[in-house]
């Protein structure tokens, strides 16, 4: 009887320690969540700078499906999205929106100028850095950004990108191997 009084006992502490554990790993999904939160610039600033996200989406969607013209063609409206003012940010965001922005029309400006969907999904990869930083400098309004990346991009340098959903759809290697890579990071602004 005493054996399986303290089978009993041993059991209700192992359920115990993991219930434990699972709330200790719930903090931590929290403490993650809260690193993720940042100064947010002015609200006009994010609704602008949403604005560049949804034609940088259309770059990608594009070229997940391996459509360099579409590619082209929503390239040329991302660069039409990028001029916005900027009187309401700080100096800091300012100098940070500046230097994201002048790689953003490089990037677009290389998919503009190609119809080789190898070269766009080059240049994609330095566009897809510039928006991550400008998304991170200024926000968005009201959206969930997946960070997503596949390690075999460019021959296996690897390259992220941002994403409206969580499923993976591969920009760099399209319907080749459309679902290669992992979602790295959430994003709630």
């Amino acid at each position: 009887m005493k054996s399986m009084f303290s089978l009993f006992l041993l059991s209700g502490s192992l359920i115990l320690s993991s219930c434990s554990s699972d709330k200790a790993n719930e903090g931590q999904s929290g403490m993650a969540a809260a690193q993720h939160e940042q100064h947010l610039a002015d609200e006009t600033a994010r609704k602008e700078l949403t604005e560049v996200y949804k034609e940088y989406l259309g770059v990608k969607d594009a070229l997940v499906k391996s459509d360099a013209a579409t590619a082209k063609t929503n390239a040329s409206e991302l660069l039409n999205e990028l001029t916005f003012d900027m009187s309401a940010l700080t100096a800091e965001e300012r100098a940070e929106w500046e230097k994201q922005m002048q790689a953003m029309k490089t990037a677009a400006g290389d998919i503009v100028a190609t119809g080789d969907i190898e070269k766009q999904r080059e240049a994609f990869a330095s566009l897809s850095s510039a928006m991550e930083a400008a998304t991170h400098a200024i926000g968005l309004q009201g959206a969930t950004v997946y960070r997503q990346h596949c390690p075999m991009a460019l021959n296996d340098q690897g390259a992220s990108w941002l994403a409206g959903e969580d499923e993976v759809n591969n920009p760099y290697f399209g319907d080749k191997m459309l679902h290669c890579g992992a979602v790295e990071d959430t994003l709630n602004f």
